[in-house]
C-alpha cells in the first residue's frame, strides 16, 4: 500500500514535535497528541451505508446505546474523538438514525430471538418475569 506523501511529511513533523516538546524540552507536547485539521483530512474516506463493518458497528453500537439508555450519547464530542481514534473511516450513527432505525431493528431482533428460545424449549411451561 502506497502511503500518500502528505500524510508521511505530517506523521514526520508530528514525530518532530513529540520529539522536541514545549519550549525546547525533550517532553512530548500533549497537543501533538491530538489529531490536527490537516491529519483529519488526510484520512481515508468514511465506510459507506451499506458496508458489512459500518452495519456491524451501528449495531453494536445501538446496543450499547440500548444498554446504557442514552440514545442522545451519539451527540457526544468526547465519544466522537474516541471513537474516530479507534476508526478514522467509522462515524458515529445520529441520533435520529439511532431512535427511527437502529433502536427498532435491535428491538425487533431480540423479540425474534425470544420467539426463538420460547419455540425450543424443552418444557411447554414457561414463565416470563419483568423487572421495571
Amino acid at each position: 500500500m502506497k502511503v500518500p506523501k502528505k500524510l508521511v511529511q505530517l506523521l514526520q513533523e508530528r514525530q518532530e514535535k513529540r520529539s522536541e516538546g514545549v519550549g525546547g524540552t525533550k517532553q512530548p507536547d500533549v497537543r501533538t497528541f491530538f489529531p490536527t485539521k490537516d491529519e483529519a483530512e488526510a484520512v481515508v474516506a468514511p465506510y459507506a451505508e451499506t458496508y458489512e463493518k459500518r452495519i456491524k458497528c451501528d449495531m453494536l453500537t445501538t446496543d450499547f446505546l440500548a444498554s446504557a439508555g442514552w440514545p442522545h450519547l451519539t451527540e457526544n464530542e468526547a465519544l466522537r474523538k474516541l471513537v474516530k481514534v479507534l476508526d478514522p473511516r467509522y462515524d458515529l450513527p445520529c441520533v435520529g438514525k439511532v431512535q427511527r432505525l437502529l433502536l427498532p431493528t435491535l428491538k425487533n431482533e431480540i423479540i425474534l430471538s425470544i420467539k426463538d428460545r420460547l419455540r425450543k424449549a424443552v418444557t411447554r411451561r414457561v414463565s416470563i418475569i419483568l423487572d421495571m
